[in-house]
């Protein structure tokens, strides 16, 4: 058994669900959209930033509901850009901005983890049956079920939904879930908010630091 072999069918296992792809589908829009814009206008991203930081500035609780339902929305799905979010968010409203998308990443793996421990069981038995190395992962999870769940949030690369999916199908149980996530979930938010407050004091868009 090989930690490689487990994640290549725990993806393969996420490809089939319905939300992933459809998740997919959007980010690979939005990526082509930006492209589009900055083809068309090099200067629309940095009006836009300057537009937020406007906007964060003369408007703060605005700019917190703002990145609370955003953030809410982008984690119930796989597009890979809560890490982007927060960066932003933390260069316009500081460091607190972690802590508000904390709060949106606990609501929104909170619906995901409910939505996949309803798929019928004896389902997901049969296509864990398909994947003997993903199967014996899954028997151990079940066991360290707090521990898999804090180490998914801690891992940069695995987007929150996919963290939420993987623990419902893995059988960690909702206990175990939730404290992993209280645990850990708050330190990717936290810690890029920081790095993002620390872009208030770099040049952007050529006109010196804000």
């Amino acid at each position: 058994m090989t930690l490689r072999t487990a994640i290549s069918d725990m993806l393969h296992l996420l490809a089939m669900s319905r939300a992933v792809r459809i998740g997919a589908g959007v980010f690979l829009l939005s990526i082509a959209a930006l492209v589009a814009v900055e083809l068309l206008d090099p200067m629309a991203v940095c009006n836009g930033l300057l537009e937020l930081q406007r906007i964060a500035q003369e408007h703060q609780m605005l700019a917190y509901a703002i990145l609370l339902c955003w953030s809410f929305l982008l984690f119930l799905t796989v597009m890979p850009l809560g890490t982007l979010t927060i960066l932003m968010a933390g260069f316009l409203l500081g460091p607190a901005a972690g802590g508000v998308q904390f709060v949106a990443l606990v609501l929104s793996s909170a619906i995901l983890y409910k939505l996949g421990s309803e798929s019928d069981p004896a389902a997901v038995n049969r296509r864990f049956a398909a994947y003997p190395v993903l199967a014996k992962v899954r028997d151990k999870s079940v066991r360290g079920g707090k521990w898999v769940s804090a180490g998914l949030r801690l891992v940069p690369v695995v987007p929150s939904a996919v963290a939420s999916l993987m623990a419902s199908f893995l059988g960690i149980t909702w206990r175990d879930f939730m404290i992993g996530t209280l645990a850990a979930g708050w330190v990717r938010p936290v810690a890029f908010a920081f790095v993002g407050f620390g872009g208030q004091f770099a040049p952007v868009c050529g006109i010196g630091s804000i």
